[in-house]
């Protein structure tokens, strides 16, 4: 049995999954106020864990239900861990970019999908690849420019095809 705490949107959104939460992962779902209990396998709580966390934080239920493949990978972060309460609009804008820019440039790079909630950044997509998107979000917040993350991301990636 695992239990965890959400506010207020996050509740309702995993809600609104409930019943699909309950089929796919075959585990009990219950609801106490903003905390949520769920009952099942290790197993399927421990990806039912990552789906449900992934909901919480905005990403589609398809995205967050493709956690079940074992292909897929899920990684999250908070930026209260890493950056000072006043730089985290900075550090979130740099993150995001000027119209969704750098967000979007990741994603696409990377082929991975990549959610922003409050504080806490999430990344869903095939194992080398949410590493790879990670790993770039993360230089941003130490930061790098996003000419150089994009570099970077490029010499990743042809590295990593020279070795297949």
């Amino acid at each position: 049995m695992m239990k965890f705490s959400f506010d207020d949107k996050q509740i309702k959104r995993i809600k609104g999954h409930a019943s699909e939460i309950t089929k796919r992962l075959d585990m009990k779902v219950k609801f106490e106020g903003n905390e949520l209990i769920i009952d099942g396998k290790p197993f399927e709580e421990w990806i039912g864990k990552d789906v449900i966390t992934a909901l919480s934080l905005g990403f589609e239920s398809f995205e967050s239900f493709g956690l079940i493949d074992e292909t897929k990978l899920f990684k999250m972060v908070n930026l209260e861990d890493y950056v000072e309460s006043k730089s985290l609009k900075r550090i979130k804008s740099r993150i995001i970019g000027k119209n969704g820019k750098a967000k979007k440039n990741i994603e696409e790079m990377t082929e991975v999908k990549i959610c922003i909630y409050e504080n806490t950044i999430g990344v869903i997509g095939d194992i080398e690849n949410v590493n790879l998107a990670f790993d770039a979000i993360m230089k941003i917040v130490s930061g790098s420019t996003h000419s150089a993350v994009y570099q970077s991301i490029q010499r990743r990636i042809r590295s990593m095809k020279e070795k297949v």
